[in-house]
């Protein structure tokens, strides 16, 4: 039989507990840890993407988390397996397991043994296959309670991240879904101690170990619980979201431009009239057609500002084109502050255009006044 060096004292009865099967056997484990989540994030995925469903973004969005879910599992496991076989600590069943006899032929049931700290000793249980006997020396940490939490705790950072928002009935179930994933780690954590496979403190180790990989991982890899702004996280979350404000945004710019060429244009169309017209007054408003028009503008609304802007600039050209010669400054002063306006005009600014074009027809009805007394 084998010779370990681990020690132990025989009176330690931390290490006498009963042989039980486990609740939760490794394949288990691997078939609640692994592979329910992997499950779990491709079905997600679907159904971000069940309105506008793209093959591609689903693969690129399903291979990030993933990725992501991998590589921290990975990460877990290989440093849960590196502290179990550097501490070497006996589980809770080991000495009725293994049996242990002094090399002269003693044991720890001996009363001249019983405070006695062993180094020296082999296992007498010979049904004990090379397996199950290097089981007995990997009690610290739990590998069930250190994967356990990293996967729940993983996929409940990622509820997090993509499920933003939203009241009553779905806040509730998303944080509910997030406490079974808790309860579910929890629950694997204490059976190892129930079935005497684990200490408490292992188990403790493991869990510690879990949450900090999890949340390092949400962190750094996944980027779950960053803090991004209002168009990055839209990017993140909900692709075609975003494209669709970018589509809005481009449709604001053009809108503008269209704006600005049309300021530009009327300015030249003046300039022009300024040296080659003359000095007949042909335009008389009338205060009935100012009523008129006034009482049939549009509110300033969002969905008629296009129309507002158009009419006000048709006005502009009709007063300009019949009155070339007297009204040529007033006018011009006037487009400069509506074509400086033109490129940045907001909702709020439609109440200085209205008021720039009663200025312009005001100052039309002068010219044309002082030009037939």
């Amino acid at each position: 039989m084998l010779t370990y060096q681990r020690g132990f004292f025989c009176g330690d009865l931390s290490i006498r507990y009963p042989y039980h099967e486990c609740t939760i056997t490794v394949p288990m484990l691997l078939v609640c840890m692994l592979l329910l989540p992997m499950l779990f994030l491709g079905v997600v995925e679907i159904m971000r993407l069940c309105h506008n469903f793209r093959l591609r973004q689903y693969l690129r969005n399903t291979s990030l988390s993933l990725g992501c879910f991998s590589f921290g599992f990975i990460a877990t496991y290989l440093s849960t397996e590196l502290a179990k076989n550097v501490v070497r600590r006996l589980r809770p069943h080991f000495y009725m397991a293994c049996r242990p006899q002094l090399n002269d032929g003693s044991t720890c049931d001996d009363p001249k043994n019983r405070n006695l700290f062993v180094e020296q000793y082999y296992c007498s249980n010979r049904n004990l296959s090379a397996r199950q006997l290097r089981e007995l020396y990997v009690s610290f940490p739990s590998a069930h309670s250190s994967l356990s939490f990293y996967a729940m705790l993983f996929l409940a950072f990622y509820l997090h991240a993509i499920w933003r928002g939203g009241r009553g009935v779905n806040r509730v179930l998303r944080h509910l879904l997030q406490f079974l994933f808790l309860s579910l780690a929890w629950f694997i954590s204490l059976s190892r101690v129930a079935d005497y496979w684990h200490h408490w403190s292992d188990v403790m180790a493991g869990a510690v170990m879990g949450i900090i990989y999890a949340t390092l991982t949400a962190i750094y890899v996944g980027r779950f619980l960053s803090y991004y702004t209002s168009s990055s996280a839209s990017s993140a979350i909900s692709p075609h979201h975003h494209h669709h404000q970018q589509q809005q945004q481009q449709h604001h710019i053009n809108k503008q431009s269209c704006l600005h060429q049309t300021s530009n244009k009327l300015k030249a169309s003046l300039k022009h009239h300024q040296h080659v017209g003359s000095s007949t007054v042909s335009f008389q408003p009338s205060q009935q057609q100012q009523q008129h028009t006034l009482s049939h503008e549009p509110k300033p609304p969002q969905q008629q500002q296009q129309q507002l802007k158009q009419q006000l600039y048709s006005d502009q050209i009709s007063a300009a084109s019949t009155l070339p010669g007297l009204s040529t400054t007033s006018t011009a002063a006037a487009l400069d502050a509506v074509a400086s306006l033109a490129t940045t005009v907001t909702e709020e600014e439609l109440v200085t255009l209205t008021s720039a074009r009663e200025h312009l027809i005001a100052s039309n009805e002068s010219i044309w006044k002082s030009g037939t007394s």
